[in-house]
């Protein structure tokens, strides 16, 4: 199974084993492990191998959405959707610290939620953001996301423990606010 969603400046797309460089480069940067549950540092090219392999393997089973961000020819990050069950599945993001502040993480947002809506027919879509992650926190707020509350130290990383911050957006919310924005323009 193959996706492409083209946006105005950036592509979502399955992600190829030949991407593997892409993701060691943005993956492999401390203020990227620092808040992301799964990615190690340093992040090598056997563990980009094995996440691509995961990432195909999930989108055949329609469980997993795990879908790289490409700008001019290149993976510049990653938009998944995860825990895909009939109606609801949760959002995950990175991007490499360079692409940072350029409005790349919300345009894949905005892209991947019209997939999970339009094409996957969710009702729902979950997101959880290790605390103090400001930057997180406020893409999911400018996608639209609800906070919906606060499961306090249940994340681990790196020898300490972190609030979990939970966002959730609905499909009728997520209609609402993007004709507000058809209408605004």
């Amino acid at each position: 199974m193959t996706i492409l969603i083209k946006g105005d400046r950036i592509t979502l797309r399955s992600l190829k084993l030949s991407d593997a460089e892409d993701v060691v480069e943005y993956c492999n940067h401390k203020a990227i492990f620092r808040y992301t549950q799964n990615i190690p540092y340093p992040y090598k090219r056997k563990h980009a191998i094995e996440f691509i392999t995961n990432s195909q393997k999930n989108l055949r089973k329609k469980i997993g959405y795990e879908l790289g961000i490409e700008l001019d020819g290149k993976i510049i990050g990653g938009m998944s959707l995860l825990r895909v069950d009939p109606i609801k599945a949760e959002i995950g993001y990175v991007l490499g610290k360079k692409y940072w502040g350029k409005g790349y993480a919300i345009e894949a947002g905005k892209l991947i939620i019209d997939y999970g809506f339009k094409k996957l027919k969710l009702k729902r879509i979950w997101a959880r953001v290790a605390h103090p992650n400001k930057a997180s926190l406020k893409l999911l707020k400018k996608l639209g996301f609800k906070h919906e509350g606060v499961l306090r130290k249940n994340m681990f990383k790196n020898n300490r423990y972190y609030d979990e911050v939970r966002f959730g957006l609905l499909k009728e919310e997520y209609k609402r606010k993007k004709k507000r924005r058809v209408k605004g323009s």
